[in-house]
């Protein structure tokens, strides 16, 4: 009995005439390893005055190199507590500022302090840490913490500004300092042994404080989207001409993309990052505008299906494309920047980027200055048309020769195109049209004709516009348009313009004279062939079989399924007097 009086008693002296700490500190541990603890203890009378006094124990095995702890919900702007051993037995203790997710930097605090019980011993190293000034803090609420650890061989030093590699895992998790309230201002942690995880204290941890992957796992999907998806996609339709095949792989790619979004902004999440990095923000601005590629590439299908070449809307979604991507490779390296990557892997993704987008963007250049092969030419040229006649010429100019030969096919085909503004010949077929009237109507012509191609995205820069009478009066043509009436006879004139010279029973010599002219200009304007509407088949037809009996070569001609008024032998007959 009496024993246990003066057990009673020397408790009751102990409590009331000391500074030993009694009272329940917060804990938690690592729920993965369970080997990595921190705890949290405030001194009752941190929360009956004005003092911001707060005491913290680190804990982990010595075969980590480092652990951290740090204040709020993400790096930026943290108060950090690393330890390390420093190869005498000892810890040290480093106090860092937290800066996105490049290393910290090393901040002396003379308010922090290693305190007794801090160490090596049994393969554990131990900081009991007191923070006299912890503002910031709500010591009596609920604060957010981050964790961070690095497993490898020990520092061994002494430095507390010392450089070290890059974090294993991480953690976040909040803490309610008003569970872990302590009588007195002594130490809390001298006579402790272990820490035990405190559930009803710590709340909201994100899995237990395992190595978080997913900002490596981010990076490895957008790496692979915009430095080999998307640049593949966007080849394997000019290389296999499959649109089917090339809307497939992006779409692919696109998934790809929100995967790898979403798995960034779980990253994000954890770290604190989310809109608060250059890299998120940029990265989520791409991701955005990306939706609108799709919807691009649909347009110019359904144009390109409608009228067989490229619109506004497919330059657009071409150039929109390229531009979205080179900025997405870009903001990768800014990841790996923001992720603290050494500087080999940087470096190294540096220069794939380089080279795709290089490689990319020349290959943008040389398609625009050479378009496509002479059998591509001809697809090209032969898409749409009722019948070509003497094709061997043109297949010959195209593959034999390497020239490119519709006009705005044509013309994006890489050929040179002279349009024929027939004056004489409208002036001849058109009775009631005096020739001064002829003029003004040629400038209209090319006016419209130009704005036309112009509207189709077309270039121009090889478009030339002939003046029929800047060559029909001279000496030389009009020779040749005697010495082709020697060998054509009336039938044979009446016949190849039966469908394009208005003709009556009594004809007029301009009548006859018009197929005869149409078959030389060919050869006057210099041209490898001649496209026409069908209905010029047979004025075709005539020049084949009589231009190489005066000296010429045989033309090559191309007709259009549906009838229009030919802009290489242009009809001024057409146009309304009034």
């Amino acid at each position: 009995m009496r024993t246990m009086i003066e057990t009673a008693l020397a408790f009751v002296f102990l409590l009331f005439f000391t500074n030993t700490a009694y009272g329940s500190p917060a804990s938690y541990c690592d729920a993965s390893s369970g080997d990595i603890c921190y705890s949290w203890a405030v001194p009752s009378s941190t929360t009956s005055s004005t003092s911001n006094s707060l005491y913290l124990r680190l804990e982990a095995p010595t075969d980590y190199q480092w652990i951290a702890l740090g204040t709020g919900s993400r790096m930026t702007g943290s108060t950090m507590f690393v330890i390390y051993q420093d190869g005498s037995g000892n810890v040290t203790l480093s106090t860092r500022k937290g800066h996105g997710h490049n290393m910290p930097t090393y901040n002396r605090m003379s308010d922090v302090k290693l305190i007794s019980g801090s160490g090596t011993s049994n393969k554990t190293m131990v900081a009991n840490i007191h923070w006299s000034g912890a503002t910031g803090i709500d010591l009596t609420g609920s604060n957010h913490w981050i964790s961070a650890w690095k497993k490898g061989s020990p520092l061994d030093t002494t430095d507390a500004s010392a450089d070290f590699n890059e974090h294993d895992g991480t953690d976040s998790f909040s803490v309610d300092l008003s569970k872990a309230s302590i009588n007195g201002n002594a130490n809390p942690f001298t006579n402790s042994s272990s820490t035990q995880k405190s559930d009803t204290a710590v709340s909201g941890t994100d899995g237990g404080g395992g190595e978080d992957h997913t900002g490596s796992i981010h990076g490895v999907i957008m790496a692979i989207v915009f430095l080999l998806g998307f640049p593949i996609g966007s080849v394997l339709m000019p290389i296999f001409g499959r649109w089917i095949l090339h809307a497939s792989w992006q779409i692919i790619a696109f998934i790809g993309m929100w995967v790898g979004f979403g798995v960034g902004k779980v990253a994000a999440d954890r770290g604190g990052d989310w809109f608060h990095e250059p890299h998120v923000v940029l990265g989520t601005i791409v991701c955005i505008l990306m939706i609108i590629q799709p919807v691009l590439g649909w347009i110019h299908h359904r144009n390109y299906v409608k009228h067989q070449r490229r619109t506004t809307v497919s330059h657009a979604h071409i150039w929109y494309g390229r531009g979205i991507m080179i900025v997405g490779i870009i903001n990768g390296g800014i990841g790996l920047q923001l992720s603290g990557a050494s500087t080999k892997l940087i470096a190294a993704y540096s220069v794939v980027g380089v080279i795709v987008s290089l490689i990319y963007t020349g290959g943008a250049v040389y398609k625009m200055v050479q378009i496509m092969t002479p059998e591509e030419w001809l697809n090209l040229i032969k898409a749409n048309l009722a019948e070509i006649l003497n094709p061997e010429i043109i297949d010959y100019v195209l593959i034999e020769e390497n020239r490119p030969l519709k006009i705005a096919e044509l013309l994006e085909a890489g050929c040179r195109i002279k349009i024929l503004i027939a004056d004489v010949h409208g002036y001849f077929d058109n009775l009631s049209v005096s020739f001064e009237l002829i003029a003004p109507r040629c400038d209209y012509y090319q006016f419209v004709i130009k704005s036309l191609l112009r509207s189709t995205g077309v270039s121009i820069d090889r478009l030339e516009f002939v003046i029929g009478s800047s060559f029909q009066w001279s000496k030389d043509y009009i020779f040749d348009c005697r010495r082709m009436e020697r060998i054509t006879k009336v039938s044979a004139a009446r016949k190849a313009g039966a469908e394009v010279v208005k003709q009556e029973n009594d004809l007029f010599l301009s009548g006859l004279t018009y197929p005869i002219m149409q078959a030389l200009d060919e050869e006057y304007l210099e041209v490898d062939a001649e496209l026409g509407s069908i209905d010029q088949r047979k004025i075709f037809t005539f020049a084949l079989e009589n231009l190489h009996k005066v000296g010429y070569r045989k033309p090559g001609f191309l007709s259009i399924r549906v009838w229009i008024e030919s802009l290489i032998s242009e009809d001024i007959r057409s146009v309304p007097t009034q």
